[in-house]
């Protein structure tokens, strides 16, 4: 399965005292390429406002497993695991490779659609839904 992936370089302000990538930074880099996946599959930012629609996370899990310092080129990669069956709960992996290849972090997460009117849980308009599945069958090829 193809997975979406782009590539970062480690700034001042993404390291700790330690000197290595922050806990938190590490969770910057997969938004950023989640956004940038859902975005260049056609879910805009835009689009979901108009729609009345957002994402919410309810669990995110961080795996560390090796040190990531300052100035390394890192790449994340993207992959949707799991959505149920009404497209309302969504599941995904993130992986964060060192410049050498080997796996530097692994973060999964869980969430839901919600109507951002009356704040509940939704199932995303067809659209959306086309759009993820268009996503989904480009990840299988």
């Amino acid at each position: 399965m193809k997975n979406f992936e782009k590539e970062y370089q480690v700034k001042w302000s993404d390291v700790d005292p330690n000197k290595h990538l922050r806990g938190s930074a590490y969770l910057d880099f997969t938004d950023h390429t989640r956004i940038d996946f859902m975005e260049s599959n056609g879910l805009s930012v835009d689009m979901l406002v108009k729609l009345n629609i957002g994402f919410v996370l309810t669990k995110t899990t961080i795996a560390y497993k090796r040190e990531v310092r300052m100035n390394e080129i890192i790449r994340v990669d993207y992959h949707i695991d799991y959505f149920s069956d009404d497209y309302k709960k969504y599941g995904a992996t993130h992986q964060v490779f060192k410049e050498n290849g080997k796996l530097a972090c692994l973060v999964k997460i869980e969430g839901f659609w919600i109507d951002l009117k009356n704040r509940r849980v939704t199932a995303p308009p067809d659209e959306v839904v086309k759009i993820i599945k268009e996503a989904e069958a480009m990840q299988e090829e």
